[in-house]
């Protein structure tokens, strides 16, 4: 991973950026699994959420609770839940009705319960997730 860290002239950090260095430290501890030697999964997403992507646009994305990003690592599917603050469950679209999941667990928490429904794959999502940010949830298939 390449951060670019912006210093003051004599080479020391502010507090508001190493605020934010801790705060991803604190993520990867939870979420590194999902995100070091991932592959792209078939499809990059799901939801509502419109990002724009073009040069140095940096836009505020207001996330939705349909909202996921998926890679995948060793026959397992990682969504992420980009909406931290949602409702009590998480409906996934993207799978095909052939694909049986086997288990679902939280990073950070553990094994959810699960229920799927011709390739629908709805999990029962704890009161308080792991992180205010984006969380993933490891699927594993049969």
């Amino acid at each position: 991973m390449l951060l670019n860290i912006l210093q003051k002239p004599d080479g020391t950090v502010d507090e508001e950026t190493m605020w934010v260095l801790k705060e991803l430290e604190k993520w990867f501890v939870i979420n590194g699994e999902a995100i070091y030697y991932t592959r792209p999964w078939r499809v990059s997403g799901e939801g509502s959420s419109y990002v724009r992507i073009d040069g140095f646009t940096e836009e505020q994305v207001s996330w939705h609770e349909d909202d996921f990003r998926f890679v995948v690592k060793n026959e397992k599917l990682y969504a992420f839940v980009m909406c931290p603050n949602r409702g009590k469950t998480a409906v996934i679209k993207s799978l095909d009705e052939s694909e049986r999941v086997a288990s679902v667990r939280l990073l950070g928490v553990g094994n959810l319960t699960f229920s799927q429904y011709s390739g629908i794959l709805v999990v029962d999502l704890p009161e308080k997730m792991p992180t205010p940010y984006a969380n993933a949830l490891e699927i594993t298939f049969e």
